[in-house]
């Protein structure tokens, strides 16, 4: 678009509410470009000390979509767990286990842990109303830093107080979840997936 000496408002497109928008502008020439809104309608001010040669392209990115993305993805427990994987080696390399249970969801989160001895994300969510990446990153921090560990029993993950011994953790879980005691196969498969033992 080719744009005269002095100042001109040009009229790009509608602002739409619930989108992201983006508008690159490209200037052969020298001049100073602002772009705002009016109402719901975008324009971009230029100023120009001499003729001057300007594209612009608008792109929109819906917000809605992209909440709904992000709120899947953190739903998936496989995904959550890979994310949690990567960020909470680095959040908790700094981190003491005092510093931890600064935060009052991790420290209740802790205190029923340690209290019953042990327990599972989803309950944790159940119980303490959170979402479940919420749950996973909170119990990601506490094993991180020494006060938990987990193994898979039962078709779950659990994640038991550091000061329950592994071989009684994995006795009481079967005894209060499945009302009997775990067979030789399943000691050995709930000690191999011991997070204290990887």
């Amino acid at each position: 678009m080719y744009i005269p000496e002095g100042y001109h408002e040009i009229f790009l497109g509608y602002f739409i509410p619930g989108f992201i928008h983006k508008v690159v502008v490209t200037v052969d020439g020298v001049a100073k470009v602002e772009v705002f809104s009016r109402g719901f309608s975008l324009y971009a001010g230029v100023e120009a000390p001499a003729p001057v040669s300007v594209v612009f392209t608008i792109m929109y990115y819906p917000l809605i979509p992209l909440a709904v993305a992000i709120y899947i993805l953190l739903t998936r427990e496989e995904i959550v767990k890979k994310l949690f994987a990567v960020i909470a080696p680095l959040y908790t390399r700094f981190v003491k286990p005092l510093e931890a249970l600064s935060n009052a969801r991790r420290r209740a989160i802790y205190d029923y842990i340690r209290e019953r001895g042990y327990s599972w994300p989803r309950e944790l969510e159940r119980v303490f109303n959170m979402a479940y990446g919420e749950v996973c990153w909170h119990l990601t921090v506490l094993e991180r830093v020494g006060l938990i560990y987990n193994f898979y029993a039962l078709k779950r993950r659990f994640y038991v107080n550091k000061g329950l011994p592994l071989d009684e953790a994995i006795i009481k879980i079967f005894r209060e979840q499945a009302g009997r005691e775990p067979s030789e196969e399943e000691v050995f498969k709930a000690r191999r997936s011991c997070s204290q033992l990887l």
